[in-house]
C-alpha cells in the first residue's frame, strides 16, 4: 500500500467514525506512513483530535472497534481537543512531521 491509498483509508475512517458521533475536529497522519518509511507490516498511524473525551480508556477501545469496519491496521490515537497542543511533546511532534488531514 502507498502514501495515498493509506490517506483514502484514513479519510474514510474519519468519515465513518464521525458518523458514529464521534466529534473529530482535527486528524493528522503520522509515523511511517507520514515519512515514508513504511514497509508491507506497517500500521497507519492517526492521531485524532476529539471533543470533550471524557473516559481516554474507553475512547480508544470504541476508536479500536471502529476501526475493524474500515481497515484492521489502522491505529488511532485520541486526543482531547484541550490536550494537543504544542505544550503536549508527543502533540508537538505529530504537528511537526505528520500530514494534516483534517
Amino acid at each position: 500500500m502507498d502514501k495515498r491509498k493509506a490517506i483514502k483509508i484514513v479519510n474514510d475512517y474519519i468519515k465513518y467514525i464521525r458518523s458514529k458521533s464521534i466529534s473529530v475536529k482535527n486528524a493528522y497522519l503520522f509515523g511511517s506512513y507520514a515519512s515514508d518509511k513504511y514497509t508491507e507490516n506497517s500500521d497507519i498511524d492517526i492521531a485524532l483530535i476529539i471533543d470533550n473525551i471524557d473516559d481516554p480508556i474507553d475512547m480508544q477501545i470504541q476508536l479500536m472497534m471502529l476501526r475493524r469496519n474500515i481497515e484492521t491496521i489502522i491505529e488511532p490515537h485520541p486526543f482531547d481537543v484541550s490536550e494537543f497542543t504544542s505544550e503536549h511533546p508527543f502533540a508537538k511532534e505529530i504537528m511537526r512531521t505528520g500530514i494534516k488531514i483534517l
